[in-house]
């Protein structure tokens, strides 16, 4: 089975993270922005170099269910993320050091079910989808109908009704 997982608030803590970035020596400047120009700044600083994260300094913001499923599953997980793919990179490659095998699809601007929709049939018959936003889960629905959809809930929210919801990816058959 082939699982598709969201990076942002499926894998990542992103809230957790943004908060560590208020306190950054360099994001932190930004903090008192409104959220898009915030990620514009951060976009730009990652692009140009004055923003880095070290090797396993993000893996602190893995939730600790989705690090053991990475592990167990290595080859059978796919993540797939939307957003400015240098800083998506960044966080990424920062946040799985350490967890061998796992592959990432940069979606850049692409809404995660037209990028994919192209492909998915080369990942066999019936793949896993998960992701937190129902925009993503619509979009896949469509344009993907044989894809078996969670909506991940991490936040404690009721879910959408459309597909089933998760809490934690130990919830995943």
């Amino acid at each position: 089975m082939m699982y598709f997982l969201d990076f942002d608030r499926t894998v990542f803590d992103t809230d957790s993270f943004i908060e560590y970035l208020n306190t950054h020596p360099i994001a932190g400047q930004w903090s008192h922005l409104p959220e898009m120009e915030f990620a514009g700044m951060l976009n730009t600083a990652v692009a140009e170099g004055a923003l880095s994260f070290t090797p396993g300094e993000l893996s602190q913001f893995l939730y600790q269910d989705a690090a053991r499923f990475l592990r167990d599953k290595e080859n059978g997980v796919m993540l797939i993320t939307y957003g400015n793919a240098v800083l998506q990179r960044a966080k990424v490659d920062s946040a799985l050091t350490g967890i061998p095998r796992i592959s990432t699809m940069y979606t850049g601007e692409v809404r995660k079910g037209d990028f994919i929709a192209p492909h998915i049939g080369m990942y066999g018959a019936s793949p896993v989808f998960v992701d937190d936003t129902v925009l993503e889960l619509e979009i896949l629905s469509a344009r993907c109908p044989n894809a078996t959809l969670y909506e991940m809930r991490r936040d404690g929210k009721l879910g959408d009704g459309r597909w089933p919801v998760i809490h934690s990816l130990t919830e995943l058959p």
